[in-house]
Formats: structure tokens, sequence, C-alpha cells
């Protein structure tokens, strides 16, 4: 059930800005891999969704193109929190409190493979 609530909130999040996408993928491929291998191998062979996802298994990185974009929306939806929305403060403050966790987490998500120190 949570595996398909990610799925779910990732596939709301391609069309709605603010909404994550690549997190709640990645922790639905997690919830698959541990409850239904038939779902999981469904995730990773999917036409739109499955390639970043296999990148992620394989080698633990997100492409700079999704951070980039990732971290651009964030930055979008806080803008238009911060000067459209009429929030209370306490709203706000968490509102900002959100997306600065958000993008520390993206931020550090590896987008390159490693250096490997050659073996001597």
């Amino acid at each position: 059930m949570a595996g398909w609530f990610c799925v779910a909130v990732a596939i709301v999040g391609l069309a709605l800005p603010g909404l994550p996408t690549t997190g709640p993928l990645i922790l639905a491929l997690a919830c698959f891999a541990r409850g239904s291998e038939s779902l999981h191998s469904w995730l990773l062979n999917h036409r739109f969704l499955g390639p970043p996802l296999q990148r992620w298994e394989a080698q633990r990185i997100i492409p700079l193109r999704a951070k980039v974009v990732a971290v651009s929306m964030m930055i979008g939806s806080l803008a238009y929190v911060i000067f459209v929305a009429s929030l209370r403060m306490w709203a706000l403050v968490l509102v900002c409190v959100l997306v600065a966790v958000g993008m520390i987490v993206v931020l550090r998500l590896p987008h390159t493979l490693p250096v490997r120190e050659p073996d001597e």
C-alpha cells in the first residue's frame, strides 16, 4: 500500500509544481522491492518512470537535470507562496522549513558517480 501511495504522489507531482516526484518514486521502489518482486520489476521497467529508477538502483545517482528541475520548482513554489498566497505566519514558516529540508535532501543526493581511487 505504501508503494502505491508513493507512486500516486509521484504521478500527481508530475502535474503539480511543489509536489515531489523523484523521492516518492525511489521510496515506492524500495517498498516494492521488499513487498512484491512483480511490482518492483514493473516500476523498474516502466516506459517513463523506469530509466531514472534503474539508474538509482544500479548506481545510486539521480540526473543533474532532475536536481536542477526539482530545486527550480521548489524555488518557484516558495516564491508563489511568499508573494501570492496569503498564509498565516506559522504556515509560511512551515512551508519555508519544508522547502529548505527538501532542497537539502535533493542537493545532497549524488548526481555523478564517485571517483574511485586506484587500488594499490
